[in-house]
């Protein structure tokens, strides 16, 4: 029986790999590299992740793609891995999509849509939020619901509880389904410790299990630290992208000797 790879993200972890995009190194990330590599051992790859979507729609689609697999797949056929997003954006669901105001150009190379979903054939009616849509874009335009929505409705620490809250949700299923995960974050201010000592933040980040965490502060981290390739980045510094090669290296050397070092995969002969 084939077994089933099931990630998610943000762009860091998008996979929609178009081989005539101008720039491809944008969505070969972590999660194809490692879905190429179990490939070799009958894995189907499955990503549900999306540029610029937030920890809730994350937590969503992850939970929906394991219920539809566990009807014909076994626990033990699954391995889910997540790479978590900030915990500054914000996802809602609306009955009329096309009454929320949106600037539509920052799709790219179909690596994000909004209003978006996280079930196949179902109307798209989720809406995404990015704090930096609050601001006016370089034309000048401003997301009036990403202003209203930081300006009156968001703080830190209300962001970090429902982040929070979303990783413990998506951890209690797994654990409670017997299935083999692990979780990382793509930048470190995920777990920025000024907020993570707050008690209303604390009590839910230590119900985590941390020994499902990758052994790194964050993808992005450990690619600095790593100095690979660094010329290459795709976006100047502080909003870097990891390239493919960062991907790669990050993908061999951190995630697949942890999976091997669990026995959730076989080692490669």
């Amino acid at each position: 029986m084939t077994k089933v790879l099931i990630t998610s993200g943000c762009s860091f972890t998008e996979s929609k790999y178009n081989s005539d995009s101008p720039d491809d190194r944008l969505t070969k990330s972590w999660a194809w590299h490692l879905g190429r590599y179990l490939n070799d051992f009958g894995y189907k790859f499955v990503n549900k992740a999306m540029g610029s979507q937030g920890n809730g729609l994350i937590s969503r689609g992850i939970l929906y793609q394991i219920t539809e697999e566990l009807k014909t797949k076994s626990p033990d056929d699954l391995l889910v891995g997540v790479m978590w997003s900030g915990t500054d954006r914000h996802d809602y669901r609306v009955q009329n999509p096309e009454y929320q105001d949106f600037i539509m150009d920052k799709v790219y190379n179909g690596w994000m849509e909004n209003p978006t979903g996280f079930m196949p054939d179902i109307d798209k009616r989720w809406i995404i939020l990015n704090h930096h849509w609050a601001n006016p874009d370089d034309k000048g335009r401003l997301n009036k619901q990403a202003d209203l929505y930081y300006r009156n409705f968001h703080d830190n620490i209300s962001g970090y509880i429902y982040s929070l809250e979303h990783m413990l949700r998506l951890q209690y299923f797994l654990k409670c389904n017997n299935i083999k995960y692990f979780f990382t974050i793509y930048q470190d201010h995920v777990f920025d410790p000024s907020v993570i000592s707050n008690p209303e933040v604390n009590y839910l980040y230590n119900l985590l299990d941390k020994s499902h965490f990758l052994p790194v502060t964050s993808e992005y981290t450990w690619c600095v630290e790593r100095k690979i390739d660094r010329e290459h980045w795709i976006c100047p510094h502080p909003h870097n992208h990891p390239s493919t090669t960062h991907h790669y290296y990050f993908t061999h050397e951190v995630v697949i000797p942890w999976l091997e070092n669990k026995n959730y995969i076989e080692r490669a002969k």
